[in-house]
C-alpha cells in the first residue's frame, strides 16, 4: 500500500531558469527538487528557527524571501539574478504561504516576476495537483494517511521572455500570464486530464 502515487507530466527546464508552481503541500519543493537537482528556493525567516531546515537554507545558498519590505524584495531580485547566472534554477511559490485548496491558487506576490523580467530568466510554470488534498494548510497530518493520494507534477511549457511582445514583459502581465497557465492545468487535471 503506497500513501502516494505520483505522475509526471511535461519535463523540467534543465538549465537556469525560474520555476514557479502553486503550494498545494508540504511536499512540494521536495518533489520539485527531482526535477530541477540544481534548484534553491525562496524560505521565511522563521525557517531558520527549525533545526532541521535551518542548515540546508543556508548551506545551499536558498533566499530569504518575502517580509513585503522594500528592501527585501530588491534584495531577492539581486540574489535571484546571481543565482541564475550561477545556472542554479530558483523554485518559488508566489502564494507566499500554501494554497487554499487542491485546486484554487492564491494571488501571486509580484517580487519573483520582477526578477524574471530583469535578468531575462525562463519562467516556467509547473501545477502541483493532490487529489485528494494532503499535507495542505491547516490540515491534520493524519488525513495523509486514511487514503491513497495522486499528485501530480505537471512541468508546463517554458516561457522565454524574448518570445514574448514587448508591451506584455510587465509584472503583471507575467504574473496573470503563468497564474493563468497554472490554474487552467489544475482544472484540466481535476476533470481528469
Amino acid at each position: 500500500f503506497h500513501l502516494i502515487r505520483f505522475e509526471i507530466l511535461g519535463k523540467p527546464v534543465d538549465s537556469a531558469c525560474i520555476a514557479i508552481a502553486n503550494h498545494p503541500t508540504l511536499l512540494d519543493y521536495i518533489i520539485l527538487m527531482l526535477g530541477y537537482p540544481r534548484s534553491i528556493c525562496l524560505y521565511k525567516a522563521e525557517t531558520l528557527k527549525n533545526p532541521f531546515l535551518s542548515a540546508y537554507v543556508q548551506l545551499t545558498g536558498c533566499i530569504e524571501g518575502m517580509d513585503g519590505s522594500r528592501e527585501a524584495n530588491q534584495r531577492i531580485i539581486e540574489e535571484s539574478g546571481a543565482r541564475l547566472k550561477e545556472g542554479l534554477q530558483l523554485v518559488v511559490f508566489p502564494e507566499g504561504t500554501r494554497s487554499e485548496s487542491a485546486t484554487s491558487i492564491r494571488r501571486f506576490r509580484a517580487t519573483i516576476f520582477h526578477a524574471a523580467i530583469q535578468n531575462e530568466a525562463v519562467v516556467q510554470p509547473v501545477a502541483i495537483f493532490c487529489q485528494p488534498l494532503f499535507l495542505g494548510k491547516n490540515q491534520p497530518w493524519l488525513e495523509f494517511s486514511k487514503a491513497q493520494n495522486r499528485m501530480v507534477i505537471s512541468y508546463l511549457d517554458p516561457i522565454y521572455m524574448a518570445d514574448l511582445p514587448e508591451d506584455k514583459r510587465t509584472v503583471q502581465d507575467l504574473s496573470n500570464l503563468v497564474y493563468t497557465i497554472i490554474e487552467q492545468e489544475l482544472k484540466r487535471l481535476e476533470g481528469g486530464g
